[in-house]
This record gives structure tokens, C-alpha cells and sequence, in this order.
């Protein structure tokens, strides 16, 4: 399968390469084709090994897909293009997950509950962008602290993301 060259809004980085942080991953990322989802949905509510926090994230040709599970009970899906993010529908997701299973990947992981609300954040507010000048990073710590910035900073470098909670800088 030929990775997507779909890029996240605004940057060089490509929807296939985002690696979002886990405590542990139950379903390393696999082919649609070899994943039944309904059956992965019932694991995740039914079965002790399965009811976490976490959430499935599907790598489509044009867009990632978020499903937040809390406690594996489906709660809230996102996607994310290259036109931007948005929340939509958990059947929404999952049906276009289901269109796209010849093409597509799935990881399953599990993650914090307060990770999940963050990343789940990241795709329901406008984001304030910044640029880090990659010749000068420690700038951006220092100009954080001096505005008493409070909220949660993602990070995204070479697709891995990163989430940083800062009170009053």
C-alpha cells in the first residue's frame, strides 16, 4: 500500500506519518482489510482487556480519523485533513473507515483520559499556530512563560505529537 501524501493544514508533514502518544498500543497499526470493526467495537465494550481510554486511529488516503474511547465505550470521533480538523460523528467515522478498508490503517492505543480531552481539543477549537524557528527552539519556552500562557501545547515534530500542559507560562 502506497503511504497518502495528504499533509496536515499548514505544514510538511504527512497524515500518514502522526504518531499521537500511548501508554500502550492493544492493535499495532493494521490494514483495514484485517480488522473487523464491529467486532473490535464489541471487544472494546465487552471484554476486560479492551474497556481503556484510548482511542482507535484510522490513516485514510486523505485523512486521519480520531475515535476517543472512554472506558471503550465509543464517545466522540475527528478527522484531520489537509484542509483543516473538525469532530464528526462516530458513524460518520465509521463509515468512512468501512469505504476505505483496502486502503487504510488502524491503531488501537491507549492514552490518558486527559490526553484524549486534549486531543479531542485540538480538533473542536481554532488553533493559535505557531512557528518554532527550528535554528532557535529554546526561544519558544522563554516567550511562552513571558505571556503566561495557560492551556495545552501540541507539539508536532517528524509526525510524532506531543501534548504540553502550561499554567501561567
Amino acid at each position: 500500500m502506497r503511504a497518502s501524501t495528504a499533509r496536515l493544514t499548514n505544514s510538511p508533514i504527512r497524515l500518514s506519518d502522526l504518531v499521537f502518544p500511548q501508554t500502550s498500543r492493544l492493535i499495532h497499526r493494521t490494514r483495514l482489510a484485517f480488522i473487523h470493526l464491529d467486532n473490535l467495537l464489541a471487544f472494546a465494550k465487552r471484554d476486560r482487556d479492551g474497556r481503556v481510554d484510548g482511542y482507535l486511529l484510522a490513516y485514510l488516503p486523505d485523512e486521519c480519523l480520531l475515535v476517543f474511547l472512554k472506558k471503550g465505550e465509543a464517545v466522540n470521533a475527528a478527522s484531520m485533513h489537509s484542509t483543516g480538523r473538525q469532530v464528526i460523528t462516530i458513524g460518520e467515522a465509521l463509515q468512512r473507515m468501512r469505504a476505505e478498508v483496502e486502503r487504510g490503517e488502524l491503531t488501537y492505543a491507549v492514552a490518558p483520559m486527559e490526553q484524549l480531552a486534549w486531543m479531542y481539543q485540538s480538533c473542536v477549537a481554532s488553533l493559535a499556530v505557531r512557528q518554532v524557528d527550528p535554528h532557535r527552539p529554546d526561544l519558544l519556552f522563554p516567550a511562552l512563560h513571558k505571556e503566561h500562557v495557560t492551556g495545552v501545547v501540541e507539539l508536532i515534530s517528524n509526525g510524532r505529537v506531543s501534548y504540553l500542559r502550561l499554567e501561567e507560562g
